[in-house]
């Protein structure tokens, strides 16, 4: 009995063609190969949606080629920035309506999402940092609002504007 759905890896990503060629899927089924299936007796190449998982038809296999078979009411297509390549959402507009409606009801506010920064901590630091976290019963985000806090003084504030115009005065030799 034939299988009725081909799941892809990163050492498998082809389909047998109706001429008995190999086609290979498109690049943007490697970056989440787990998501996507090829059914077998549609010829469609299938994505799941990572909110609700439900199954969606992106492209079929016409000519030994894939070409665009999906619905713009059910998932977006999205073009990289050059719009030499693209990708289909991770999640279906039923669910990017929701995150979307969630997000704004949400207390976390722009601040909070536009404030990530990724750092370089000396592994004591680390260890120090997370050990703080543990013994205050807090994450590390808010461990490091409070030292940042505490730090945060209206001298430290001054000396600090200071410093700086210090260093443009000498940059642009005032």
């Amino acid at each position: 009995m034939e299988k009725e759905f081909i799941k892809f890896s990163k050492d498998f990503m082809y389909v047998i063609g109706d001429n008995g060629d190999r086609v290979d899927v498109p690049l943007l089924v490697a970056k989440a190969f787990n998501r996507h299936r090829y059914a077998i007796e549609t010829k469609e190449l299938q994505m799941q949606c990572v909110e609700c998982k439900t199954w969606f038809t992106i492209m079929k296999i016409s000519d030994n080629k894939f070409i665009d078979a999906y619905d713009e009411s059910i998932i977006d297509k999205v073009f990289t920035r050059d719009r030499q390549g693209f990708y289909f959402a991770n999640r279906c507009i039923k669910c990017k309506d929701k995150l979307i409606i969630n997000k704004e009801n949400s207390q976390v506010n722009l601040v909070e999402k536009n404030s990530k920064y990724s750092l370089y901590l000396k592994p004591t630091n680390k260890e120090y940092l997370e050990f703080k976290a543990a013994a205050l019963g807090i994450d590390i985000a808010e461990t490091l609002n409070r030292i940042i806090e505490k730090d945060k003084t209206v001298d430290n504030i001054q000396k600090l504007k200071d410093e700086f115009a210090k260093r443009v005065d000498k940059k642009f030799k005032l």
